[in-house]
């Protein structure tokens, strides 16, 4: 059952799309976002604590709503591709300004990007609609292992970015 999920294009793409949105949520916000902002913007644990938290609060709203939009219309790829195209968007504005945006703008795009992580719900859905009543367990059990072997991997490369970014960080 195993190679059977392997082999199916559709089910890997969908993992592919759950190692990527895991990395960045879980790695980063499970592990990193506290000492980023702690470190980049100079605040307290407290505060930093505080703001971080912005990011896994969007995620289970976006989980709810996308999960309940892709339901209403019957439509699982768009809920998916365009939250995955935003998702990408924000970090992409977090490489190209590091540190040096300013920390509102920062928290927002923690908030977009944990929101929009919420298509985590819908990738599980959409694999269990595409894998065969008999292998829905193993093609489940393949999404996880993608999305925490994106978590096991992003993990120390946050932590390096973190370094690098920070205030006292050294390139």
């Amino acid at each position: 059952s195993l190679a059977l999920v392997l082999k199916s294009g559709k089910l890997f793409l969908i993992n592919i799309f759950y190692f990527f949105i895991g990395s960045q949520l879980l790695g980063f916000a499970g592990a990193w976002s506290i000492s980023f902002l702690h470190d980049s913007y100079e605040i307290g644990l407290p505060q930093a604590s505080m703001l971080a938290s912005v990011q896994l609060l969007a995620f289970m709203l976006g989980s709810l709503l996308l999960g309940y939009l892709s339901d209403r219309y019957g439509r699982r790829k768009i809920f998916i591709v365009v939250p995955f195209m935003v998702v990408s968007a924000v970090w992409s504005g977090f490489a190209l300004g590091g540190a040096a945006i300013p920390l509102r703008l920062c928290i927002a795009g923690l908030a977009v990007a944990g929101f929009f992580s919420g298509a985590f719900s819908v990738m599980m859905t959409l694999c269990k609609e595409l894998s065969p009543k008999e292998l829905t367990g193993t093609a489940i059990a393949m999404l996880n292992t993608f999305g925490f072997l994106g978590i096991a991997i992003s993990t120390p490369v946050y932590g390096k970015l973190v370094e690098v970014f920070s205030v006292g960080g050294v390139p």
